[in-house]
Parts: structure tokens; C-alpha cells; sequence
């Protein structure tokens, strides 16, 4: 669309006055076509996993005059994610009047979104914005609220890295503790890694009561048969005693053993060595075949370079959490992709993440969702974590027997 011969009298005095917008909220990464073409116009602002609510952010600013106002409702996901990383060093480039963020309360009916509303001078910045996250919004009361949660910060405390803007007193203790402290990224070493994929649960994920059938039959697929543990079967400081088993077989398993061999042969060797996984399996084939994320023969799972990992003693958690839900695990347990895992037997890191400053500190860095938040590494792995020498580590393994106790106590019932 081009502005300037569209609006000629608009533009003969150097742009609108105001903009004001609700932008459409549509990632990037589903209309790549258009996606691939945005990206040649030269948006300062433009990240291909990012979504078009933040070049309309950019583009409103463009076609505003030199003191032009301009006001916007869209997610507040741009505080903190990492595409929007870019928009927060263009919006540092401008006069920002007000951020009211709604947080996790619901506006627009039949639709879950997080908005904030930013109003916005197309001039040089001031040295400090208002900021009000809100508690409640309703209409009759929506300035009164507005009001009374309004705080003022100092627009040189910050730069393109994550936004806080709960409170001036939070922004302060953030910024205490990540000077002090080493992010939690740091402190394992880069490392959190997603649950297993399957591309087919109903043939690869199987029952206790199947396990054992498959067992009995031949106890040599006993090495292939994995605990798995789903996401809802977990509580904070829980020792899980999962009901269901994980068939892997790796990709590139089969040919390490065998070969280059046709299909056909492999089969044959899949049958010879694990019969009763054969017979299971073979009622899967054609859903099997067709996943695109499978190994090198439909029986094996994707290629994953950290299953070795699962092994290992290691911190579990979900990946929406409304509370905080971490546990410690040394049964060597897989699990789906609705959890992650930290490959660290550092137990007192498990109590610091189940803790209320824990807890605290995950809501002020990752992605909010309606009363909790998703713990998405990029974000999660920024806070801050303590030096830990084994400080908590009597407190945790108390924790973890006590409810250990409790959960065999109820299975008693």
C-alpha cells in the first residue's frame, strides 16, 4: 500500500497526526510467502519468527508526522520474547508516553490474548514513561484502575533485553540479582532439553499391562522398553511412578547393527531380536510410514543426539505451569514433549525452582498464560540463579521422601 499517493495532502505536511491500531496477530513463521517478502522491505523491526503486529508497530510510527501520536493494543509478548528483541531497541528511539499492560486478564471475548496498550510520540525519547499493570479492568473503572497502578520508570534502565515492568521496586531487585547472580542458562551449562517426539503415540507409548505381555513373551525387549512419564503425572517434589513405557528404538539403531540393508532385511532382523515388539508394531505400519519426523526405518523414532541424556539424573517440569512444578528424577525416565528436562543432579537448583523466588522470578521473565506461565527456555533460562554448594540438598531429598511417603500412604487407600 503506498501511503504517500494515497494520502498526498497527509503527506505534503509530513504524515498523520495519530495512528491508532489494533494490529492482526498472525505469526510469521504460518504465511511464510508473505513472510519471505516482508522481509525484503528492510523492517528494522523484522524477525522471521516473529509475528505482524510488531512491523505494524514500526509501520505506524513511519507514517506518522514528526511529533505524531500513536497508540496500539497487542500482546505484551514483545516485553519479553525473543523476536522482539529488535522492537524493543526501536521503541527506545521513541518518545514512550504509557505501557498498560492487562497481564493475564481476558478482554476480547472468545479469544485468549495478553495485551498492552502503548501510546507513543513520534519524537526523541524522554527520560522516563508511565507504566500500570493492571488487576482488573472493567469499563466502568478502567481509568480509576489505570490510575492507581501507574508507576514511573527511568527509560535509561532499559535496553533491548527482556522488559519487567511489574513494579519499579521488582525492576530494581532484578537488576540487583542479575548483576549478583548467573542466569540459569549459564548455570547448567546451555543446557535444557525437550521432551521425546514420536510422531505416533498409540503405537510407540504403551500401557504397563502391555509391557508385561511383551516381556513375558521374550525378556530381551526389555532392553528397548523405556519409563515414561506424561506431563499431568507430575506434582512439585513428586518421585513420579509412571503407568506407561516408551519403544525406542533410535535412529540409526537398526543399520549400526545390520547395515545397509534393504527394508525387507531389516524387518527381518527386527523380528528375529524383538518378536513381541514386531508383532505390536506390525498393526502400525501405515500411520508408522507415514510420520515425517520418524528414523531410518518406520520403527525407529527421530534423530536426537541427547537420548543418552534421559539417563541421567535430571531435573523435570512441565512446560505450562500455573505453580511451580519441578522434580528430581535418577529412574532414568523419558517423557513427552509437554515436559523438559535439565541433564543436573544438583538438587539444591531443584529446591531454588520450587521455591516461592523461584516461582516469583519465572513470572517476571517468561511468557504469562492465563494464571501461570510457559516456561519457554530462551526466557526461563535467563533468571538469575545463586551459587549453590549443596546448601538445600538435605531439605530436597527430605521433600522428595516425604511425599514419596504420602503417595504410597494413599495407594495403601
Amino acid at each position: 500500500f503506498n501511503w504517500e499517493k494515497e494520502f498526498p495532502q497527509v503527506f505534503k505536511n509530513g504524515g498523520f497526526d495519530v495512528v491508532v491500531g489494533n494490529p492482526p496477530y498472525v505469526k510469521l513463521e504460518v504465511i511464510k510467502q508473505i513472510s519471505e517478502q516482508l522481509e525484503l522491505l528492510n523492517f528494522k523491526t523484522f524477525d522471521k519468527r516473529g509475528d505482524l503486529y510488531v512491523l505494524f508497530v514500526e509501520k505506524g510510527f513511519d507514517i506518522l508526522n514528526s511529533n505524531g501520536l500513536i497508540a496500539y493494543i497487542m500482546p505484551n509478548k514483545w516485553l519479553q520474547a525473543g523476536y522482539g528483541k529488535k522492537l524493543r531497541a526501536y521503541f527506545l528511539t521513541k518518545q514512550i508516553h504509557q505501557l498498560i499492560d492487562f497481564g493475564d486478564i481476558q478482554i476480547f471475548q472468545g479469544a485468549t490474548t495478553y495485551p498492552v496498550i502503548f501510546t507513543a510520540k513520534n519524537a526523541d525519547p524522554n527520560k522516563d514513561f508511565k507504566v500500570a499493570v493492571l488487576k482488573s479492568a472493567t469499563a466502568a473503572d478502567f481509568q480509576t484502575n489505570v490510575d492507581v497502578s501507574t508507576e514511573i520508570f527511568d527509560t535509561s534502565t532499559f535496553s533491548e533485553d527482556t522488559w519487567v515492568v511489574s513494579s519499579q521496586e521488582n525492576n530494581k531487585l532484578l537488576e540487583r540479582l542479575k548483576q549478583k547472580f548467573v542466569s540459569l542458562n549459564e548455570f547448567v551449562g546451555g543446557k535444557a532439553l525437550r521432551g521425546v517426539l514420536t510422531g505416533l503415540t498409540e503405537a510407540f507409548l504403551i500401557s504397563e499391562e502391555v509391557k508385561n505381555k511383551l516381556v513375558s513373551e521374550d525378556a530381551n525387549v526389555q532392553n528397548v522398553i523405556h519409563l515414561f512419564l506424561q506431563g499431568r503425572d507430575i506434582a512439585r517434589y513428586a518421585y513420579p511412578q509412571p503407568k506407561n513405557y516408551l519403544i525406542l528404538f533410535e535412529k540409526g539403531v537398526t543399520k549400526k547393527q545390520i547395515g545397509e540393508k534393504s527394508d525387507l532385511e531389516a524387518w527381518e532382523w527386527l523380528k528375529h531380536n524383538y518378536q513381541p515388539i514386531s508383532n505390536w508394531l506390525y498393526s502400525f505400519e501405515e500411520k508408522a510410514k507415514k510420520r515425517t519426523d520418524k528414523g531410518d526405518f518406520w520403527w525407529e523414532l527421530r534423530a536426537c543426539d541427547y537420548y543418552s541424556d534421559f539417563k541421567k539424573p535430571k531435573i523435570m517440569y512441565q512446560k505450562f505451569q500455573v505453580k511451580p512444578c519441578f522434580i528430581y528424577d535418577k529412574q532414568g525416565l523419558y517423557c513427552n514433549d509437554s515436559m523438559w528436562i535439565i541433564p543436573t543432579g544438583n538438587k539444591s537448583l531443584l529446591g531454588i525452582l520450587n521455591s516461592k523466588m523461584g516461582w516469583w522470578l519465572i513470572t517476571k521473565y517468561c511468557t504469562q498464560i492465563q494464571n501461570g506461565c510457559q516456561l519457554i527456555w530462551k526466557y526461563f533460562g535467563q533468571i538469575p540463579i545463586p551459587t549453590l554448594n549443596g546448601e538445600l540438598d538435605e531439605p530436597v531429598k527430605n521433600m522428595i521422601s516425604s511425599n514419596k511417603e504420602i503417595d504410597q500412604i494413599k495407594s495403601n487407600f
